[in-house]
């Protein structure tokens, strides 16, 4: 097998100059020592800016608000709600108007969420004398409401 004696002594020549330390007069060494402390200094610089960098924006995070809001503590709170529970006789079908509004449905007739104040319930059937009633529903408040129907004559 031949070999190519100039690419052979090229590597030994390279291997000789990377293991043979360089001569250099005492201006290159100090030279060549205030750049490696420059370099030293340039990278403690660099540290000490990426800390300050990191500990700011660690405070930053800390005292912004989050991203979810929160509620506040002390809400207004709603009024609390009602309930009417009307219960008719005889047995039967009836259409029962709420404030003017139509809730006719089976009976007992279940009205939820009945605002707190003044109201007006209108009970009506065919055959009997519309029963027609105020009440006054407060905060939380249940109200069993029961309407014994009239014969009209």
């Amino acid at each position: 097998m031949a070999t190519d004696s100039s690419f052979g002594a090229s590597v030994t020549q390279r291997h000789q100059a990377i293991a043979q330390p360089v001569a250099m007069n005492p201006t290159e060494i100090l030279a060549h020592a205030k750049s490696r402390r420059n370099a030293r200094a340039a990278l403690a610089a660099a540290l000490v800016v990426c800390a300050i960098g990191l500990v700011g924006g660690i405070a930053y995070m800390a005292t912004r608000s989050p991203e979810v809001s929160q509620p506040p503590t002390q809400l207004a709170q709603a009024p609390q709600q009602g309930r009417v529970l009307l219960t008719v006789a005889p047995a039967g079908a009836v259409r029962v108007k709420f404030d003017g509004v139509d809730k006719s449905a089976a009976l007992p007739l279940a009205l939820e969420g009945v605002v707190p104040g003044k109201h007006t319930l209108l009970v009506e059937r065919d055959g009997y004398i519309t029963h027609r009633e105020s009440m006054d529903i407060a905060p939380g408040e249940f109200k069993p409401v029961h309407v014994d129907l009239v014969k009209a004559k």
